[in-house]
């Protein structure tokens, strides 16, 4: 079902079936604002593959790290009330906390921490398929790698937005009451407790990403990240976001974040990368987002996705045009195309294919992805540097849990959460596991701690080969 207001957007529905064949996302949700209005909205495609229900608008679905633009605001709103300080040491706001860097330890800020910066090194896998109890992370935090100067660079780490909800907490805010606070105005209904979503009526998740046919997948846990990812809604809703962000602050008349604490939330403060197009460059990290030169214009933008679902949500405030769009299959790019797309129409541009140019460049980051696993694989195997048996154990780490290492004649595993992977020997006493495993690439390097002919630990790098961490041997 699709609703244009005007003949700008009369291939609206005809977009979003092409993003769903061409990108193999079961359904669609997308909507673009002009000014106070929402001048498109609809959905495309199968909301469960499992009973063939058609997508709908009402549909909710998982926003992912959306939220965290919007927990942002919610934090600048309670720094303007003097309910937070923003600049004060989290390790003074939340007793207890501890980062591995002592510069970081002593200094870091919520400030920080919303926008990347504490020397945290980048990645998912200290949570990843692991606990998200919000204490348990708390607790893990200084067992992680923390290898960048703080105040440098944009680093994005989950873990950050942990440490924000429970720095709350500390000061009375009710976190979900906070960003329910901040968007109700603007008539956006949101879902923050995983109970809640998985009892509402919405799009079911799909995965895995890429080049694959979808297949239903189990809900992930993520209550414990919450503030990071876990609010969910329609499409409708994820449009006022859109309308605020077009509106710096303000939507149909209705001011949710005041325009001066709007602009110091997202005022671009350090550049992220170049961008990834002649017709997208300068990328720049704010408190609420990201600002990329687009086309001459300046637009803000923030995604999200991850098991089962994935968003994204843009802006051209000179312009007062937005727009969003929410998929079920994990993490696919095809949203951002969308929204690309939409914003070219609104702003009258020429429009750019961009459902199609994403689908050729992920054909061609798989091909590249599939070409470094086969030369890894293809590298000459060494010898063991101990036999397999003495290899093999359950090995652990405080921050990123467990790593299990099984032999079977001169054939070794490595399992780490969800991914098994072949064990193999290389030069220099180092192995490694390389595969394709559901349309993504795991391509890891590990080297043996050897002790009287024993592995007694495991150096290895979940997050980064570059920045390895040391599993000890369990028994």
């Amino acid at each position: 079902m699709v609703v244009a207001m005007t003949d700008r957007f009369d291939d609206f529905a005809a977009l979003l079936d092409r993003a769903s064949e061409l990108h193999l996302v079961p359904g669609l949700a997308a909507a673009v604002v002009t000014g106070d209005h929402i001048a498109a909205i609809g959905a495309s495609g199968i909301a469960d593959l499992a009973t063939g229900e058609k997508a709908d608008p009402k549909q909710v679905s998982r926003w992912y790290s959306v939220s965290k633009p919007i927990t942002a605001l919610a934090v600048l709103a309670a720094a303007s009330r003097g309910r937070i300080d923003l600049d004060a040491p989290v390790t003074r706001l939340i007793p207890g906390l501890a980062f591995a860097d002592p510069f970081s330890h002593a200094h870091a800020s919520l400030r920080d921490c919303l926008l990347h910066r504490t020397g945290l090194l980048s990645g998912n896998w200290t949570w990843d398929a692991a606990s998200t109890d919000p204490a348990e992370l708390l607790r893990r935090l200084v067992h992680q790698p923390c290898p960048h100067l703080l105040g440098q660079g944009f680093h994005y780490q989950n873990q950050h937005f942990v440490i924000i909800r429970e720095a709350l907490r500390l000061a009375g805010i009710d976190w979900s009451a906070a960003v329910t606070e901040l968007l109700a105005p603007l008539g956006a209904s949101i879902i923050t407790r995983q109970a809640d979503f998985v009892a509402s009526r919405r799009f079911a998740p799909h995965g895995p990403n890429g080049l694959t046919l979808p297949e239903r997948i189990a809900d992930p846990e993520i209550d414990g990240i919450a503030a990071a990812g876990g609010i969910c809604g329609n499409i409708e809703s994820l449009a006022a976001v859109a309308g605020m962000m077009a509106g710096r602050g303000t939507w149909k008349g209705i001011t949710a974040v005041p325009r001066d604490q709007w602009d110091a939330a997202t005022a671009p403060v350090f550049k992220h990368d170049e961008g990834s197009s002649s017709e997208r460059v300068n990328s720049w990290a704010a408190l609420a987002g990201a600002w990329t030169t687009y086309r001459g214009h300046r637009l803000l933008a923030w995604a999200g996705g991850y098991r089962g679902w994935t968003s994204h949500v843009v802006a051209v405030p000179s312009l007062g045009i937005g727009a969003c769009c929410l998929g079920n299959r994990t993490a696919s790019a095809v949203v951002e195309a969308v929204c690309l797309a939409l914003i070219d129409r609104a702003a009258g541009l020429e429009p750019i294919p961009w459902v199609e140019r994403y689908a050729e460049s992920k054909k061609k980051m798989r091909a590249a992805g599939a070409q470094r696993v086969k030369e890894r694989l293809s590298r000459p195997k060494a010898a063991w540097p101990a036999p397999t048996e003495q290899l093999a154990g359950t090995f652990h780490h405080p921050g990123y849990g467990d790593l299990q290492v099984t032999a079977a004649g001169d054939a070794a595993t490595l399992r780490y959460r969800f991914v098994e992977l072949p064990l193999v020997p290389r030069d220099g006493g180092r192995c490694s596991a390389d595969a394709s495993i559901d349309g993504g690439e795991y391509c890891w390097d590990l080297t043996p701690v050897i002790v009287a002919g024993r592995a007694t630990a495991w150096r290895f790098g979940p997050d980064s080969s570059g920045h390895p961490v040391e599993f000890k041997r369990v028994g």
